[in-house]
């Protein structure tokens, strides 16, 4: 550190204080790990005003990890994401920004994803899916052995199928009866399509549903795009076609179809996820699923659903996780899973 303090002084002294400022910006960002703003969910101002405080109030009774997991998530968004219009411009030191324990864990997902992509064959050799499926699995893989045993021979749904990723690890590891996969999307279900014939998988061991799941069956207008950013609760008139599509329940699904010994509900619905939930209560109650449950894309997802759970007095045992690194992004996740299974 004298070194270095030394040779600002003699900076300062040769090229004077303003030049010195900007050939040291520049010796920073030659040295160190400095990139340009990567992207990943701009949910910055649904969190905005959550203070640490209110986090700690509202998941006091989950274990430690959990609520460092959603604290670490938040105090992204809330302290550290830049608005849109300056997002193009923003760059950082990489290494200084994240802990070393997420730096490492982020190699370990790059390095495992890279492994996990050949295992599988995709339409167009398009990216099929990510961290927090092909790696992470939903957070499935790391529940205790008796919960992932609970999980073989039953039902899977699949709400916000996307590309198949998720199907595809369902029953390649967990040896689901079948999986029910909603997706909205038309495009997407395309691509579903493909990448399960093309990886092998007879169709009777999944069937895509297309239709967005949430609290009451109606038709909706939305902005039909592909890939994993598609919501139902985009507006006309950005990028992707305005479409109609039917809205159904689990509850009224599983009761249509009679289907029953649900064993894992999986949503990751872009916000949606609470209206989701509330339209699951009889399955739930019922056939006492293991939850894979997205909370990161607004304050109903966030705080709502854990609420909710909560208040149905399921005696259920409850996780948050980051499913992804670094945590700006995060894929935070709420595990849920019945009492009984690891008592």
């Amino acid at each position: 550190m004298t070194i270095v303090t030394n040779l600002y002084k003699i900076s300062d002294f040769l090229f004077g204080k303003r030049l010195s400022e900007k050939l040291k910006m520049a010796a920073n960002v030659l040295f160190h790990e400095w990139h340009m703003y990567q992207g990943g969910g701009d949910f910055m101002e649904e969190f905005r005003n959550v203070s640490d405080e209110e986090i700690i109030s509202a998941f006091r009774e989950l274990d430690p990890g959990s609520v460092e997991h959603i604290l670490r998530f938040v105090a992204f968004q809330r302290d550290i994401k830049v608005p849109d219009r300056t997002m193009k411009y923003y760059f950082y030191n990489y290494t200084a920004l994240y802990r070393p324990e997420e730096l490492r864990q982020r190699k370990r997902q790059e390095t495992e994803l890279k492994k996990e992509l050949r295992k599988y064959r995709s339409f167009n050799n398009m990216r099929l899916g990510s961290f927090e499926s092909l790696v992470e699995h939903h957070g499935l893989k790391d529940l205790p052995p008796a919960v992932r045993e609970y999980l073989r021979d039953g039902i899977f749904l699949d709400v916000g199928a996307c590309l198949g990723d998720s199907a595809l690890v369902f029953l390649k590891h967990y040896q689901p009866a079948k999986v029910f996969s909603f997706e909205p999307s038309g495009p997407n279900r395309e691509i579903y399509l493909k990448n399960m014939q093309g990886n092998g998988i007879p169709s009777s061991r999944y069937e895509v549903i297309p239709a967005g799941v949430g609290k009451a069956c109606s038709t909706l207008t939305y902005n039909e795009t592909s890939g994993g950013g598609n919501s139902l609760l985009a507006e006309a008139g950005q990028e992707g076609r305005t479409v109609q599509v039917d809205i159904t329940t689990c509850d009224d699904f599983c009761s249509e179809r009679k289907i029953s010994g649900i064993r894992l509900i999986k949503a990751d619905i872009e916000g949606m996820g609470l209206d989701m939930l509330l339209g699951a209560e009889k399955v739930i109650r019922a056939d006492r699923p293991v939850l894979s449950l997205s909370i990161y894309h607004n304050r109903d997802e966030l705080f709502g659903i854990y609420r909710t759970l909560k208040s149905w007095d399921l005696e259920y045992s409850f996780r948050v996780r980051m499913l992804a690194f670094p945590a700006d992004f995060g894929e935070l996740t709420l595990l849920a899973w019945p009492e009984e299974l690891t008592r």
